[in-house]
């Protein structure tokens, strides 16, 4: 029975370890890495490799300044990137990492900075690269691929970023994707782009995709519908295992650049109101809700309204929550109670002169 005990209480310290190593998530801007303008292998540094069984070459490190693949200046990005570039005849440039931090089903947010380049002149060849989630390295499934074409190879100067999700059937859709909407079509080149997409791992589905222009803050958001990850309604429960990114055509020249990896875990955040919805910890904060904990469903919806009722500051009265109305120093006079008529205003005793001198009588 003591080592049942015992067992029980390692397994309890191994699930909080690996819940402060969710906390985490995982970001990187590539700013502790090795770079340069010329590029420094990617390779090896902060866990990235080259995946197996693939005809691949490295993607680097680059510097901003000086870049040799000319990139502009991410203005959300520090002094480094990382990019790539597919030399064509089949090889193309790859970076994977793997992704440790996950431990049950959950809601979660993969966010990047991107931008792509045709570095040669005249006609290019699809594809120009991706980015993909990935949900089994063993036998090579995406969960997701988000996938950067050209809008015409013959002329190549802007790009489209659409998505390879799956059905309900898990049959995945042919490229170049499904489009979110106008806000991922006709996208320039050498141009900062901020893209994000949440996943809920309990359903399998995709929920939610973003896209922010680096330059004007013009923001674009999407919430697709059955837009399902590999196994389609059938995957849920299938956990995230690595991300990928990827550039090169069937021909020279095509280019991708990335910033700013942000994988966050999301939990439920319930509103005064009683509203649940999915949010990163401090997304909740911000918002004055409370957060339930990373991978925390709102289904069913864990948040109840916190009751409001009549508050008597002086003669004023108004609606709020019982601790509101406290940090206001009023008076708070119940739950649900209102304010028609006024119940703060003291009502004066109607009285007459007789009555006055009977008290003096």
């Amino acid at each position: 029975m003591r080592n049942r005990y015992v067992s029980l209480l390692g397994a309890v310290a191994l699930l909080f370890c690996a819940a402060a190593v969710a906390n985490a998530g995982y970001q990187q801007d590539f700013e502790t890495l090795s770079g340069s303008a010329n590029g420094v292998v990617l390779t090896g540094q902060d866990g990235y490799y080259i995946p197996s069984g693939t005809t691949s070459t490295d993607f680097y490190v680059y510097t901003y300044s000086g870049n040799a693949l000319g990139y502009v200046q991410n203005p959300d990005g520090g002094n480094q990137f990382a990019g790539g570039r597919g030399p064509g005849g089949g090889t193309y440039a790859r970076a994977q990492r793997d992704i440790d931090f996950w431990i049950i089903p959950g809601v979660g947010r993969f966010k990047i900075d991107m931008a792509c380049q045709f570095l040669l002149t005249g006609v290019s060849t699809n594809n120009i690269g991706s980015m993909s989630v990935r949900s089994d390295n063993t036998n090579n499934i995406n969960a997701y691929i988000h996938l950067a074409t050209w809008v015409d190879p013959n002329n190549p100067t802007s790009f489209n970023f659409f998505y390879l999700a799956y059905d309900a059937s898990g049959t995945q859709f042919a490229a170049p994707g499904q489009s979110p909407g106008a806000g991922w079509e006709g996208l320039s080149l050498n141009h900062w782009y901020r893209v994000w997409t949440v996943v809920d791992y309990n359903t399998n589905l995709i929920t939610e995709c973003g896209i922010t222009d680096l330059s004007t803050n013009i923001t674009n958001v999407a919430n697709p519908s059955n837009w399902y990850l590999a196994g389609g309604s059938a995957g849920s429960g299938t956990l995230p295992v690595a991300f990928r990114i990827f550039a090169g055509g069937g021909s020279d020249g095509n280019s991708t650049a990335w910033d700013n990896v942000n994988q966050e875990i999301m939990g439920a955040c319930c509103a005064s109101s009683g509203a649940c919805t999915y949010t990163t910890e401090s997304e909740c904060a911000g918002q004055g809700g409370a957060y339930q904990g990373d991978f925390s469903s709102c289904d069913p919806n864990p948040c109840q309204a916190v009751p409001t009722g009549a508050c008597c500051v002086g003669a004023d009265c108004t609606i709020h929550t019982v601790a509101d109305c406290q940090a206001m120093g009023g008076n708070y006079l119940g739950d649900n109670t209102t304010c028609s008529p006024n119940p703060c205003v003291v009502p004066v005793k109607v009285t007459t002169w007789g009555s006055i001198k009977s008290k003096f009588h």
